[in-house]
């Protein structure tokens, strides 16, 4: 796996509600359990939503799968879920999930995060209209999201004229928590693969 890549961490960050799911079930006890329409009035979104959100993503992976929770009565009309006990959720007990939201959460964050992680080149400096017209944002949307990469030290400014310049900094703490959270994904659906195919 390349090391700077932000996926499956895209799918797991990029939607409130995933994002609100994992808060709701990090605070739980271990052996709690909660069913899709309480798990709904907690956060806020219908319990369609709801569903959809704990089996199937926009790529086909859901929660469950991420492992997020497990379901404790696969068989019942109305199942219910627990947390689960994975790397992915000892992951956001030490990491805020509403914190690495934000390198996703909307079309230009979502473009920069893979600028700075995919295409970006740590000897090269880049200017806000390099970059604008690399990845297709507009000059507002860079503006609004460039300061969550300063000040995470994913990117670093410099000058170059009258101009700012902006380069990369693989050294920065967001790399190695973007991975650490991608390889606990990577294993926890390997793990969970592995039940099903055994099963």
């Amino acid at each position: 796996m390349n090391g700077r890549s932000p996926y499956p961490v895209e799918t797991l960050l990029r939607k409130d509600s995933f994002v609100k799911i994992i808060k709701l079930f990090v605070s739980m006890d271990t052996d709690e359990r909660i069913r899709t329409k309480a798990i709904a009035d907690e956060i806020g979104y219908s319990r369609e939503t709801v569903l959809k959100d704990l089996s199937d993503s926009r790529d086909g992976v859901g929660l469950q799968e991420m492992g997020i929770m497990d379901i404790v009565d696969p068989e019942a009309q109305i199942p219910s879920y627990t947390p689960a006990n994975t790397s992915v959720m000892e992951f956001f007990e030490n990491h805020s999930a509403t914190e690495l939201h934000e390198f996703f959460n909307n079309s230009a964050s979502r473009k920069l995060t893979h600028f700075w992680f995919f295409e970006a080149q740590p000897d090269e400096t880049y200017t806000m209209t390099n970059i604008s017209e690399k990845i297709n944002i507009s000059v507002p949307g860079f503006k609004n999201n460039i300061q969550r990469y300063l000040d995470s030290g994913l990117v670093e400014t410099g000058k170059r004229a009258s101009y700012t310049t902006y380069r990369v900094n693989l050294d920065a703490e967001i790399v190695d928590t973007l991975t650490d959270l991608n390889n606990a994904v990577y294993e926890t659906r390997m793990e969970r693969d592995d039940e099903l195919a055994k099963a």
